[in-house]
């Protein structure tokens, strides 16, 4: 992140008399390396980016790396318009497998080739910036570049991080890292209550994420069941993130959802009143219907692995897992998201007086009954006996 300390460093000592070092007017200077923190990112995180950090990513393991990749562009950071400006400082993403990207400029039809922020510039203006050469200088820029912005490591990649503790007492030791993390996010969720007292009505957000950005914690895991905010073990489970769970989400504006089906389970009829959602499906498939305010379906049909859906504010969403289980994670457009059912022990209708329901539905009190009752579970439901008797006469059928 711009202006946080190189706080982690290499031995110098180390490579004195080898190569990488420079002499320059008479001084003789050895280089170490020296960065800013690394963070590790594994399956199920949840990773937060301040707008404007520039960032790199390496993976290191022996699959394939997968990100989903939300930009909230109507966040109060964005200060320009709604388009999304991501911008390059290495590599040539014109030479890319897709052939870079192109735009029409208004009133033109030239294409403009897009290359690193470097190019920008000219190469003297570099040289002189940087203080090298001018060979570096166009080797930053990257024109002559076929590799794209995707790039193989020539070598192991040397990042300067603790070693990994093991052997005897691993296990405590990890356990008690597991505290400290909760006792700092119990630290982050109290200065996050404190700065909201001291901003008081004010819009502007002052005293906030901003005075801490380069120790506050930026990912969470939501894929770990035991984290799980809903669970029924005949259904499945739903683990939310927020700002009070990760409180740099506040500074965003965002939080997210990892929900996990079983089977022809079901969640709740439900629908947020502060935000609007974006699904994308990690595995399996669903049925999904929306209704809109007006009483209207806008949409029924199936979710597949990797189809995304739009979800706007104050649409009621209904999912039915299909044979193969349904798997999915949300993003929304608050960093505390709130949620209504309307079926289920936490729904609207189970607060409703029965007489209330009686006469609005015009139903018996037997009737009003069983819309309150019948189901007990909270926001993930197992298959009704209904739906089991349908399923029997299908494969009866086939």
């Amino acid at each position: 992140m711009p202006g946080c300390p190189e706080t982690y460093q290499s031995d110098e000592s180390q490579f004195r008399g080898r190569q990488g070092t420079s002499e320059r007017e008479g001084v003789k200077r050895f280089f170490g390396d020296r960065h800013q923190k690394v963070r590790e990112i594994r399956e199920g995180d949840i990773v937060a980016q301040i707008p404007g950090t520039a960032f790199w990513i390496h993976n290191k393991g022996q699959s394939d790396l997968v990100l989903i990749s939300v930009i909230y562009t109507s966040n109060e950071q964005n200060q320009l318009d709604q388009n999304i400006r991501k911008f390059f400082l290495a590599g040539n993403p014109q030479e890319g497998s897709q052939g870079g990207r192109r735009h029409r400029t208004r009133g033109s039809q030239q294409e403009t080739k897009y290359g690193n922020v470097f190019q920008g510039f000219d190469d003297e203006l570099l040289q002189e910036t940087f203080d090298v050469d001018s060979d570096l200088a166009r080797k930053v820029k990257g024109e002559d570049d076929r590799r794209g912005h995707i790039v193989e490591v020539r070598e192991e990649l040397q990042i300067v991080h603790p070693m990994i503790e093991e052997g005897e007492g691993w296990e405590e030791r990890e356990r008690e890292r597991e505290r400290e993390r909760e006792r700092e996010r119990e630290r982050e969720r109290e200065m996050e209550r404190g700065s909201s007292r001291r901003r008081g009505s004010s819009s502007q957000r002052q005293n906030g994420a901003e005075e801490t950005l380069c120790t506050m914690r930026l990912r969470e895991n939501i894929d770990n069941p035991e984290r799980a905010d809903y669970y029924n073990p005949r259904a499945g489970r739903i683990t939310t993130l927020n700002s009070f769970s990760l409180p740099i989400l506040s500074f965003l504006q965002l939080s997210a959802e990892k929900g996990v089906l079983y089977k022809d389970a079901v969640v709740a009829p439900s629908y947020y009143m502060n935000s609007h959602a974006l699904i994308y499906v990690l595995r399996g498939n669903a049925r999904v219907q929306i209704a809109g305010d007006n009483g209207q379906s806008v949409f029924d049909g199936k979710l597949q692995e990797n189809q995304v859906l739009v979800v706007p504010q104050n649409f009621v969403v209904i999912k039915k897992a299909g044979s193969e289980g349904f798997e999915w994670v949300a993003f929304r457009t608050s960093d505390n998201a709130m949620k209504n059912n309307l079926a289920g022990r936490l729904s609207v209708i189970r607060g409703l007086p029965e007489d209330v329901l009686v006469n609005s539905y015009g139903i018996s009190r037997d009737d009003a009954r069983k819309l309150k009752y019948n189901r007990e579970e909270l926001t993930v439901f197992s298959p009704s006996s209904r739906s089991a008797r349908g399923l029997r006469r299908d494969d009866a059928a086939n």
